[in-house]
């Protein structure tokens, strides 16, 4: 499927996809949580499967799905900054990740060096109200609920 998706975005389109990093459920609102959160304290590591303009060929997939450890690359705090030199934007110095500099190449890598701006947040955005179709709301509730982000209301 990735190759797929690859093939599909064209040779000009950087593609990256990013596992979950490791989030499992978490509640303290038990015994019937509506709304199930989740954190990342004792998670595995996550993937990140990259590809394109500015992205360095390498990994062994036939040695990943043979069980082999991947290489360790970076952190999920990393892929900000690692999307931000893809594009040749200068990363935030709000920002606490590291850029995955091991998966980029050319220019992409050069990008790393840029001078970091203070803030990318251009101040405060009141929200807007968008108004989800129907159809779609339970689409998505229904998907969360069976991945066991929203559990069931009390008494129901």
């Amino acid at each position: 499927m990735l190759g797929e998706l690859v093939g599909a975005a064209g040779p000009d389109v950087a593609v990256l996809v990013c596992s979950d990093h490791g989030m499992h459920a978490f509640s303290t609102d038990e015994p019937n949580p509506k709304f199930v959160s989740g954190h990342h304290l004792d998670g595995t590591p996550g993937v990140i499967v990259a590809a394109g303009p500015g992205i360095r060929r390498g990994g062994d997939v036939a040695a990943f799905l043979a069980g082999a450890e991947p290489e360790v690359l970076g952190h999920v705090l990393g892929v900000a900054p690692t999307l931000l030199a893809l594009l040749g934007i200068p990363r935030s110095q709000e920002m606490t990740g590291r850029t995955m500099e091991g998966i980029l190449e050319g220019r992409a890598r050069e990008n790393v060096d840029l001078e970091p701006v203070a803030t990318h947040d251009d101040g405060f955005r009141p929200p807007r109200r968008v108004e989800t179709p129907e159809p779609m709301n339970r689409n998505f509730v229904e998907r969360f609920r069976q991945l066991g982000y929203i559990g069931s209301e009390p008494n129901k």
